[in-house]
């Protein structure tokens, strides 16, 4: 079996096949939904909603065929799927209130064909302070269907789940419930990572949004990454990729001392070869035409601690093919950070195509280092994901995201 790290994706084994989606059974009850999805990332109507009061959708390509303690199972028809239906995703909430997702440590979602295990995946759920969580994805690309580890996390429950994907329901009706005798078990609800993007309140009835929201853009025409539109996919030739860093502050730092942000754009990387690292101000600024064909364009520290500033990166775009990953971060390198008071926003374009931007309005304190977006490219595609990943630091990132690499204090 394949078991894939969160944002990667692999292509499925075939047409027919089943998702099991498991969690230790003594964490209690988790609750899963699938919703089908067209281009807007949004449900066409409700009948897209498939969970334990509505099993199958209406064409009978995702149906869910068990439920029991700590198993949910599904089974696939992808050939049944409509044509303006691109993309299904699976989702779990946690069933009871105050609980997170750190109680169901372990869960996992596995594609089985022809009765075996052939792709999975496992999110760190350890110390997750989300109930709910996209946990992966199907998703059509030219013609072929491809599963995606998702993993990202929301901090409300499965109706605020449900809104993401345009399904409104009021803040006074409950979504209906279900008895069993499986007693939850709570869990360590403790963090030092943000995952979390609210949905917005509204107060309608149980309806489908309609119509369906269009891309968010930017005053500069880019596409704004968020949770209904994650990620987008380049294809074509790409020139030469520009990663450019946007922040405002008013101040900085804990305990109200006031001081002004001063992020630094980096990246880590893998090639092809297997070699990986970063680009970053204290590592080097990197090479263009040479390996990893990733330069940073302002790679000390001049200028970068104003109220106001930009950072840019640049990425070969004709040496694509020679690189796996690159995930784009912002790293403040100085004081116990916050990013309550910064505006902060990354934007990657290419000519020939329109821009992808990622905002970053807030983050928990204590995190000084933030993944803002992942660039994947494989067999000609580009795929651009958004992350908002926090952590303590570099290491600790990595940790999350697993790249892999050695690390040492400045003593070693």
């Amino acid at each position: 079996m394949q078991n894939l790290t969160m944002g990667a994706n692999a292509p499925l084994p075939g047409l027919r096949f089943e998702i099991l989606i498991e969690w230790p059974t003594v964490a209690g009850i988790l609750d899963s939904s699938t919703y089908l999805t067209g281009p807007s990332g949004q449900v066409r109507s409700d009948a897209d909603m498939i969970f334990y009061n509505q099993r199958s959708d209406a064409a009978g390509c995702v149906t869910v065929s068990e439920i029991e303690p700590g198993i949910v199972r599904l089974e696939i028809d992808l050939g049944r799927v409509p044509s303006d239906v691109d993309q299904i995703v699976m989702c779990v909430t946690a069933a009871e209130p105050d609980q997170t997702m750190a109680a169901f440590q372990g869960a996992s979602i596995t594609v089985v064909a022809d009765g075996s295990p052939a792709l999975g995946f496992t999110p760190d759920l350890g110390r997750g302070s989300e109930v709910a969580m996209r946990l992966a994805a199907l998703y059509r690309r030219n013609g072929a269907w491809k599963f995606r580890a998702i993993g990202q996390g929301y901090n409300q429950g499965l109706a605020k789940l449900a809104k993401s994907f345009g399904i409104e329901v009021a803040e006074d009706e409950a979504p209906p419930t279900r008895v069993t005798e499986v007693q939850p078990t709570l869990g360590d609800s403790t963090t030092t990572r943000a995952y979390v993007d609210p949905v917005p309140d509204t107060d309608a009835p149980w309806q489908v949004a309609a119509p369906a929201p269009q891309p968010s853009r930017r005053d500069d025409g880019s596409i704004r990454l968020s949770t209904e539109r994650p990620n987008v996919s380049w294809t074509g030739d790409f020139g030469e990729v520009s990663a450019r860093l946007e922040w405002s502050s008013q101040c900085g730092g804990l305990q109200g001392r006031p001081r002004a942000l001063a992020p630094h754009l980096g990246c880590f990387y893998q090639l092809d070869d297997g070699r990986r690292g970063l680009v970053q101000y204290w590592d080097g600024s990197g090479q263009f035409d040479t390996a990893p064909f990733i330069h940073l364009m302002h790679s000390d520290q001049d200028g970068l601690h104003g109220e106001h500033g930009e950072q840019r990166l640049r990425i070969n775009g004709a040496r694509l093919s020679a690189i796996a990953e690159v995930t784009l971060f912002a790293h403040l390198g100085f004081d116990a950070p916050n990013w309550r008071s910064a505006s902060l926003s990354l934007v990657v374009s290419a000519p020939g195509h329109t821009p992808v931007s990622v905002s970053v309005e807030e983050g928990p304190d204590g995190s000084a280092i933030v993944a803002l977006l992942s660039i994947r490219h494989k067999q000609g595609e580009v795929e651009l994901s958004r992350l908002l990943a926090f952590a303590p630091g570099h290491r600790e990132l990595d940790q999350h995201l697993n790249w892999g690499l050695q690390w040492r204090t400045r003593h070693d």
